[in-house]
C-alpha cells in the first residue's frame, strides 16, 4: 500500500482522535474493542490458512520456493497487524479504565493517548488494507502453481496414454497396407 496514503488516514485519524473529548472515548470504547477484537481474530484465521496439498515433484522449484516466500512475507504482515492491534487495545483499555474524575490524570495526558489511538487505528487499516492486497497477490501465485501443477499431470496422463496406445497398436501388429508387386500392378 501506498506509504503516502497510510500516512494520510494515520493522521487523519490521529487528528480525530486528539479532538475526541473524554465523553466520546468512553462512550465508544465497546464499538473500538469489537472492532479490533474482530480485525485480530481475522488475522488469527488467515495466519492459520495451509499452503495447497499437491504432489509437489510436479511443480517447478522456483515457483514453489516463490510461493513459500510471499506466505512467509505475508505472515511476518500479519504479526505487524497483531502487535499494533495490541498496543492499541492496551491503550484503549487504558483510556477506558483511568478515564474517571477520581483520578489524577488530565484532559491532556487522556487527548495525547487519544490521539495515539488514533494514529494506530490509522496505521492498522493501512496494515490491514495492505494485507488484504498480499492475499489476492497470494491467491493469484497459488493459481499459477496449482495450474502449473495441473499442467505437468495432465502431460504425464497424455504421454502415459500414448505409449499405452502405441503399445497396443504393436501387440496388433498393425502394419503398413502391403506393397502391390509390380507384376500384379504389370503393364498389360
Amino acid at each position: 500500500m501506498n506509504f503516502l496514503a497510510v500516512s494520510i488516514m494515520t493522521a487523519i485519524l490521529g487528528g480525530i482522535g486528539f479532538y475526541l473529548g473524554r465523553d466520546e472515548v468512553s462512550s465508544n470504547a465497546s464499538m473500538l474493542l469489537t472492532f479490533q477484537g474482530i480485525i485480530a481474530a481475522a488475522v488469527l484465521v488467515r495466519l492459520n490458512r495451509g499452503v495447497p496439498s499437491l504432489d509437489w515433484k510436479a511443480v517447478k522449484y522456483d515457483a514453489v520456493e516463490k510461493l513459500l516466500q510471499r506466505l512467509e512475507d505475508i505472515a511476518k504482515s500479519y504479526i505487524a497487524v497483531v502487535i499494533i492491534n495490541a498496543i492499541s487495545i492496551f491503550i484503549l483499555i487504558f483510556i477506558q479504565f483511568y478515564n474517571k474524575p477520581e483520578y489524577l490524570y488530565s484532559e491532556k495526558v487522556i487527548m495525547i493517548l487519544s490521539t495515539i489511538f488514533g494514529c494506530l487505528l490509522g496505521l492498522l487499516l493501512g496494515r490491514m488494507t495492505h494485507v488484504v492486497w498480499l492475499d489476492l497477490d497470494i491467491v493469484r501465485l497459488q493459481k499459477a502453481v496449482i495450474l502449473s501443477a495441473a499442467e505437468s499431470e495432465n502431460k504425464k496422463t497424455q504421454i502415459l496414454s500414448a505409449s499405452e496406445k502405441l503399445s497396443e497398436m504393436e501387440k496388433v501388429r498393425i502394419t503398413a497396407f502391403p506393397k502391390k508387386n509390380e507384376s500384379e500392378s504389370g503393364t498389360q
